[in-house]
């Protein structure tokens, strides 16, 4: 795990500008780090070397952002109006802004690169002093094969499926060759059997049907 305490981080309108590459139909814009981006790179690599940091963690991250604006000189009178909620119109960079900024500026010196970043946590904390960032990149253990578990469980309930759809077919089937074999009838119009039902008539001598055409 790796804590920095880096510089208040500068707004994206300011670590980004917009240059123009190419002519005529190939020209295009493109989005290139400003000269404060720069200064404020070589600040969070200053931060890394003092951190210990030889080379950025390779693989996947957690990172946590505590964003602390810089507390202003009349913080106690606020504080006195408002105790719990004072600082919530304090001056302070939104944490979307800030993370872009800083994994921009954590890519190549803390981290590998901000695909490799799994969780982002950040909060805004309640001024105390300076204003600052403390971030602490955490490396995520990979298991051997994730969704490995989830396979025999899978497979079990697809061979309980197929059996019960196998089953549903052939019950069907045997229905249907049932009802292909239904005799279709006396062929004496007043015959008893025709008070006889299911299984029964079948036994009449007069039956005609597909089993007893012969002695019709």
């Amino acid at each position: 795990m790796i804590v920095l305490t880096l510089p208040y981080p500068i707004s994206a309108n300011r670590y980004w500008q917009t240059v123009y590459i190419g002519k005529g139909a190939q020209r295009r814009a493109i989005q290139v780090p400003t000269s404060d981006a720069k200064a404020f790179k070589a600040k969070v690599q200053q931060a890394a070397v003092l951190a210990a940091i030889g080379k950025p963690i390779a693989g996947r991250v957690r990172i946590d952002v505590q964003l602390y604006p810089q507390r202003p000189q009349d913080w106690a009178k606020r504080a006195a109006k408002a105790p719990l909620t004072w600082d919530d119109d304090v001056r302070c960079i939104d944490l979307d802004n800030a993370n872009k900024v800083l994994l921009d500026a954590l890519k190549g010196v803390a981290i590998e690169d901000d695909r490799w970043v799994r969780e982002l946590h950040s909060q805004r904390m309640e001024p105390d002093g300076d204003a600052r960032v403390v971030v602490t990149i955490t490396p995520l253990t990979v298991a051997a094969n994730p969704q490995g578990d989830l396979l025999p469980a899978t497979a079990d309930l697809l061979h309980v499926a197929g059996a019960i759809v196998r089953s549903s077919d052939e019950v069907q089937r045997l229905r249907d060759a049932k009802e292909a074999r239904t005799p279709t009838g006396c062929a004496m119009d007043r015959c008893a059997c025709s008070m006889l039902v299911g299984e029964a008539q079948p036994m009449c001598p007069h039956f005609r049907g597909e089993r007893f055409q012969e002695a019709v």
